[in-house]
């Protein structure tokens, strides 16, 4: 993991950096020769050069040792340089997934709409216009385990998100599908403004 054993020997983990730390777990993560790797939020700590440096730590991982990586992470543009696929949930609930770069660039969830916005450095070629939560005032009544887990925020939602949507795959046939829970899949961006 690029830590010079001599130099760590002696040192407990209050004399380590932040990625120094997080290389080590890293490390005491991989000893066994795992097949799956489970990260949640391995670079929300550090610093953004520490941050890269983890990133590519897991990426060249995850490469050499044939080591599936799944990586927890609320901030999308840690995930963009070395994912191969992207889930979206929504509390708790699977809104969209596909491969990272279609679902980064061409998001078919306002959830995951919401959440590129939010993550200045993920590269769009068709950026949308901001898409914003309903707001408070507006919200009518909605409980929790009735129908789309996103409408009462979801600024696009009608009666017809009392029931659950079902995922349906978006493929064009040449590679892994991708797969929205919306029931506004097709017209939510045709609302925006």
């Amino acid at each position: 993991v690029g830590l010079d054993a001599d130099a760590l020997g002696s040192r407990t983990s209050g004399q380590l950096s932040g990625g120094q730390r997080q290389r080590v777990s890293l490390a005491r993560a991989i000893v066994t020769r795992p097949r799956l790797l489970l990260s949640d939020e391995p670079v929300s700590a550090l610093d953004a050069s520490n941050r890269n440096l983890v990133l590519s730590l897991l990426d060249r991982l995850r490469r050499e040792l044939g080591l599936a990586v799944v990586v927890i992470s609320h901030d999308l543009s840690s995930l963009a340089g070395i994912a191969d696929r992207v889930a979206v949930l929504y509390r708790g609930r699977l809104v969209e997934q596909g491969p990272i770069g279609e679902v980064l660039e061409h998001p078919r969830h306002p959830y995951t709409a919401l959440l590129t916005a939010s993550a200045p450095s993920v590269r769009r070629e068709h950026r949308l216009p901001p898409v914003r939560l309903r707001p408070d005032a507006e919200r009518p009544p909605w409980p929790d385990d009735e129908g789309c887990v996103f409408a009462p925020r979801c600024r696009f939602a009608g009666p017809e998100c009392r029931d659950e949507p079902r995922r349906t795959a978006l493929s064009d046939g040449t590679g892994p599908s991708h797969t929205v829970a919306c029931h506004h899949t097709a017209t939510w961006r045709d609302r925006i403004g």
